[in-house]
């Protein structure tokens, strides 16, 4: 089985990345196969960012971009541990892959169709909120592809077809809970920790035994009698309601909280955001290397795509479609992770996507200022 049955069910976790350790577990695969995987999805996800590269923007800035990937730091944290972030970076990396092929080949292009509504659907099932984007991005590209915008068009079928592959989890989802579109029941706990309207506490989320989370540079003295001191009845007084049960009424305090204390709210989206992007603030933790070791890629990221968001809007650039899908398919995943208690590695897994953006306003952006030194060496 994959969760237990009802009514303590457990679907705290997308079934995606534990399908694909199944072969090596019923090989019986020591432990550390199964972190090395993480390895191949890594090497994996420079290769196919290479390859993409290499047939949009110039030799050098393929070979640049795929060192920028390869060089991302914060994807490494995943690499020693059993987690699902390393395989969903790949996921995005093959997806973009596989939208590139997709949309610049002409026609029909079965197998390039197939092989993007897989993928799509197989994140979905990888990550549980990406099943919330394939809804909104599915009702989008039907507005947009009714519109008769062509490129819309193309792209319905592939969101579409992705359905296929989500479906079968949420019948399974169905068959133990008895509700429709029922992702996981993760979602109580984390809008309740980020409804939380306590000083000095930014939204992050605890587990229910109330432990501080562990930092490389430490804990504050007297955290865990601080959080059992604000938060110990609360959860005690829903600590015997069966999974389902628990998740909402996590979801019923949120929304007391959401409304009595909106403020508190806000501080704690700011927070959210800012702990998605730099992994900073969390509550009862010391400042360290650590801040340093986590924010700066994403700093640097900022500051190196301000000015280059000028440019494209100075110049009126159009991205190719496919780069221009993806983003609006993260930007929502990204949106949704601001409402909820998320932490730095959700937003890592669609970094392949903004780096690909970058690179070719980049690229673009060289060979224009190429072109005016040519033009005056000529003249």
């Amino acid at each position: 089985y994959y969760s237990p049955p009802p009514p303590d069910i457990d679907l705290w976790h997308a079934p995606g990345y534990p399908l694909t350790l199944v072969p090596f577990v019923a090989l019986k695969a020591p432990l550390l196969v199964l972190r090395l995987l993480n390895a191949v999805w890594l090497y994996a996800s420079v290769c196919l960012f290479y390859d993409v590269l290499r047939k949009l923007v110039s030799p050098s800035s393929a070979l640049g971009g795929a060192l920028l990937l390869g060089c991302y730091w914060i994807a490494w944290k995943g690499l020693p541990v059993i987690m699902t972030e390393t395989f969903v970076f790949f996921l995005f990396t093959a997806t973009i892959w596989a939208a590139h092929n997709y949309f610049t080949t002409p026609g029909k292009a079965v197998r390039q169709l197939l092989l993007l509504a897989f993928l799509l659907g197989y994140v979905c099932i990888s990550k549980l909120l990406f099943g919330y984007v394939l809804l909104a991005i599915t009702l989008m590209t039907a507005l947009l592809a009714l519109r008769r915008k062509p490129q819309f068009e193309k792209a319905l079928p592939a969101v579409l077809l992705a359905w296929i592959v989500v479906i079968p989890y949420l019948v399974y989802t169905y068959s133990l809970t008895g509700r429709i579109f029922y992702i996981g029941n993760s979602g109580g706990p984390n809008l309740y920790w980020m409804s939380n309207p306590v000083k000095g506490e930014y939204g992050d989320w605890f587990n229910e035994n109330l432990e501080p989370n562990w930092s490389v540079d430490g804990i504050q003295p007297g955290a865990e009698a601080a959080l059992k001191q604000n938060h110990e009845r609360d959860i005690n007084a829903i600590r015997s309601l069966t999974a389902v049960e628990k998740d909402d009424a996590y979801k019923r305090m949120a929304l007391e909280n959401i409304r009595a204390h909106p403020g508190a709210y806000l501080k704690n989206w700011l927070a959210n955001i800012s702990r998605l992007l730099f992994n900073f603030p969390y509550s009862y933790r010391k400042m360290g290397p650590g801040l340093l070791f986590n924010g700066i890629p994403h700093l640097l990221t900022i500051i190196f795509a301000i000015p280059l968001l000028l440019y494209v809007r100075k110049h009126r650039i159009q991205l190719p479609f496919f780069i221009s899908f993806l983003l609006l398919f993260v930007s929502i995943y990204f949106l949704g992770n601001t409402l909820l208690s998320a932490h730095i590695r959700m937003f890592y897994v669609i970094f392949p996507v903004i780096a690909l953006a970058l690179v070719w306003i980049r690229d673009q952006q060289t060979r224009k200022v190429s072109k005016k030194i040519f033009s005056l060496h000529e003249h």
